[in-house]
């Protein structure tokens, strides 16, 4: 029962984070794609071996960027499920034979320690009354095969994770029902000859602990994460120091999921909340998402990954930021293994079971840049080419005339039209283009403070209603004796969102009925906003019939994606449409400029409207399609 427990829990944290994102970017304008510059890197689908029907993938690691393993379980055609494990070569995916133990077999973590020596781990069962057996297979070069596991005093077990610094130093992790016991923290290693249990007991903080994620840095410095039920959940960090595990001192957050070690002075753990080691303590660092990330992985200390279902995000050395997917969004993702910097493979589940959910970042084609132009980045042929002319003129959006933001002197000056927008941002842009001008006074936000940059424009969305905050006591959001609400200036924004700070600002707010977007229904929040929109033209949405947007007859109605993020450009069109449909064209007050403006500040703090939790990659940058 216990394992049954962890493995409901692992799965309904990453349903619960799949509701913050959905899919491509917009129907404003082309589908476009974030990396951090123009001729970047991007995230990419790729498809899985042929004529496979796709598995369910929960860990992925490898020797280098050619030879990577993703592992999971599949169902089979007479109802047992099978261990999965598909192996990139560089070029393509295979799926591996893989050795079975039972009627059910479920691998769940994987670790590469070179080209002859890999692990994979997890658990099998038979078909009815019997306990569930630790599963691990070895790939010994040529094969995989089954390895046995520790004896007594295990009764039932499963293993969730696995690390290893040599051939003949590799740790798995999870839980298990020992002979006589109580249910608890599962710790086996692996010297090179057999596998056996290291005492883990005082890892054990409560009943029924169990252990998800583990990675070494050296032999005398492992770290392994968890957590245990209760009223509520409650944070396991374990460390290794070459004599014995203990419990490291780190703050509650609830369940932690995946661990990376960077080094020995910079370790991070995902799962309810980001914490990082410094080498001395352990701090909650502030998550632009407001999903829970499962898993981790990092080249360095300015680049590592963290990623869940339907979210990818990125550490730079400074803040963490939301990654745009493949085709607009991520999949379900489980695990993330990075290869190098610009390559890196996330893998999971995927749309449907035809889809393989397996992502990588990697290089893309750098775009020409329109140097004639008044921003480099915005030629004629772009969707959102006089909608931010427009509104340059205005004064209400400007750009850059520094790389970076813009990259290198052919690119100078740019507006940076990909990059995601956040609350702080359209708060400015929208209250400049409605014409809000009134004096605020006052502090209605603990973030935005009478110094804040944006502090009169969310003062004056405020005060019309158009935005909200987050009640403080969150992680990162202490109260003051005021306790004022935070604003999370910095948060994404998505279309949803967009669509009603639109509509409320510019007056759209006729009755509205019946149903344009098949994934836009009356009892959704945002619905009355998003129609006020559509019946005048200002938004549109996309064709039904793509992945995971299957046409209803009789309708066929198109798909909004009311969850996507909003790029800058995009943010450009909506805003401009609605003040041209709405407003008299106001004449421009000043002659028209291209400085670095607070417009596109780069805050990273998660967004904060009803029902949309919305991912947050501030100046994250794609590429023009």
């Amino acid at each position: 029962m216990f394992i049954l427990v962890r493995v409901t829990v692992y799965l309904f944290l990453i349903a619960l984070s799949a509701t913050s994102l959905f899919s491509a970017m917009a129907g404003d304008g082309p589908r476009t794609s974030n990396a951090y510059s123009d001729c970047g890197p991007e995230w990419q689908m790729v498809p899985g071996p042929a004529n496979e029907y796709a598995p369910t993938l929960f860990a992925v690691d490898g020797v280098s960027g050619s030879d990577v393993w993703a592992i999971g379980y599949r169902w089979s055609g007479g109802g047992s499920v099978q261990p999965a494990i598909t192996h990139w070569d560089g070029n393509q995916w295979s799926l591996v034979p893989v050795g079975i133990a039972n009627w059910y077999n479920y691998l769940y973590g994987v670790a590469a320690i070179s080209r002859s020596d890999v692990w994979a781990v997890g658990w099998s069962d038979c078909e009815e009354n019997c306990d569930r057996r630790l599963l691990i297979e070895h790939w010994n070069g040529s094969q995989w095969g089954i390895v046995s596991g520790p004896g007594a005093p295990i009764r039932s077990g499963a293993l969730n994770a696995v690390d290893g610094i040599e051939s003949n130093d590799v740790w798995a992790v999870g839980e298990y029902v020992p002979l006589g016991g109580p249910a608890g923290t599962l710790v086996v290693h692996w010297d090179g000859n057999e596998w056996s249990v290291v005492p883990s007991t005082n890892l054990d903080s409560g009943s029924a602990a169990v252990l998800t994620a583990v990675d070494a840095v050296s032999a005398t410095d492992v770290w392994a994460v968890g957590y245990y039920p209760g009223s509520e959940y409650h944070s396991i960090v374990g460390h290794w120091d070459g004599n014995s595990w203990s419990l490291s001192s780190a703050p509650n957050v609830g369940t932690l999921l995946g661990v990376k070690a960077i080094s020995t002075n910079d370790v991070w753990a995902v799962g309810s909340a980001f914490l990082h080691w410094d080498g001395t303590t352990w701090s909650v660092v502030p998550d632009p998402a407001s999903t829970a990330p499962v898993a981790i992985d990092g080249t360095s200390a300015d680049d590592v990954w963290a990623v869940g279902s339907n979210l990818v995000e990125h550490w730079d050395g400074s803040a963490w930021s939301v990654m745009s997917g493949p085709d607009g969004h991520h999949r379900s993702l489980a695990a993330v293994y990075a290869a190098a910097a610009g390559d890196v493979w996330s893998v999971g589940s995927g749309d449907n079971y035809l889809e393989w959910g397996l992502e990588h970042y990697y290089p893309v084609t750098c775009p020409p840049p329109c140097p004639s132009e008044r921003f480099t980045d915005v030629c004629t042929t772009d969707y959102f080419y006089q909608h931010v002319l427009d509104l340059n003129d205005l004064g209400v959006l400007s750009g850059y005339n520094s790389a970076p933001p813009c990259d290198g002197t052919a690119h100078i000056p740019c507006f940076k039209p990909y990059n995601l927008t956040t609350r702080g941002q359209v708060s400015k842009i929208i209250s400049l283009a409605a014409g809000f001008n009134e004096p605020v006074s006052g502090q209605d936000f603990e973030d935005v403070p009478p110094d804040h940059t944006f502090y009169l424009y969310v003062g004056r969305m405020a005060a019309r209603g158009i935005v909200v905050g987050y009640a403080c006591g969150g992680a990162g959001e202490p109260c003051s004796p005021e306790n004022r609400p935070y604003f999370r200036v910095g948060a994404t924004v998505n279309r949803a969102q967009l669509s009603k700070m639109t509509a409320l600002s510019f007056g759209l707010q006729d009755p509205v009925s019946g149903q344009t977007f098949q994934d836009v229904v009356p009892a959704n929040h945002f619905y009355p906003f998003i129609e006020n929109l559509a019946s005048h033209q200002i938004i549109n949405g996309y064709p039904c019939g793509g992945a995971g947007e299957p046409c209803i007859p009789p309708q066929n109605r198109p798909y909004f994606r009311y969850g996507n993020p909003i790029t800058r450009g995009q943010v450009a069109k909506i805003v401009n449409i609605a003040r041209l449909e709405t407003m008299p064209s106001p004449t421009p007050s000043h002659t028209p400029t291209v400085t670095s403006t607070p417009a596109a500040t780069q805050t990273t703090i998660p967004t904060a409207e009803p029902q949309s939790p919305t991912p947050e990659s501030t100046l994250t940058v794609g590429k023009r399609k």
